[in-house]
């Protein structure tokens, strides 16, 4: 892969109380920054208010069974406080990549626990069949397995198959 092989990236998961933040991300708008929150399974919109004075929610979709809320004004890069349960969330939020698969035919998919050696044969696959040249895949097996080895052996799978992509990015999240 030109761009140097594997790529990892890790969803800032935090657990707050009896609910788990996946993920925070700064959203450029024509209006500034806003924040965007998704929230693991179970978090109700009637969940997220808090004390007065802090982020104030903007709007809210349900995503699958993941609640997704969009507060406003939350600028630079420090830490934010997020209102769940009538207490403040403190949270870090990450930037956005939206340039990081531009004009590329992306695969997109969750692995849940397959050898690295399947995934590098569906990613060649893919790849000759079909023209994809990059690929962005969800781990989705359990913290307790050895996800460090798994992306080692995707690394040189992919490699040693010639897959044939210009990027490979490989998700995780506790």
């Amino acid at each position: 892969m030109p761009d140097g092989g594997l790529q990892t990236r890790s969803l800032g998961a935090v657990r707050a109380g009896s609910a788990v933040v996946l993920e925070a991300l700064r959203w450029p708008t024509p209006l500034g920054q806003s924040l965007r929150v998704w929230f693991g399974r179970g978090v109700e919109a009637a969940r997220v208010r808090g004390p007065a004075g802090g982020l104030a929610p903007r709007g809210a979709v349900v995503a699958g069974e993941n609640l997704i809320v969009t507060f406003a004004g939350a600028s630079g890069d420090e830490t934010v406080q997020v209102p769940l349960d009538g207490q403040a969330v403190d949270l870090r939020p990450a930037a956005p990549e939206t340039g990081l698969f531009a004009g590329m035919n992306v695969l997109c998919a969750q692995r849940h626990r397959e050898p690295a050696e399947a995934v590098a044969d569906w990613l060649a696959y893919h790849a000759d069949r079909h023209r994809a040249d990059a690929a962005l895949i969800f781990d989705r097996s359990a913290p307790g397995d050895d996800r460090t080895a798994f992306a080692e052996a995707l690394a040189g799978a992919a490699a040693a198959a010639t897959v044939g992509l210009r990027r490979l990015v490989l998700v995780t999240a506790d």
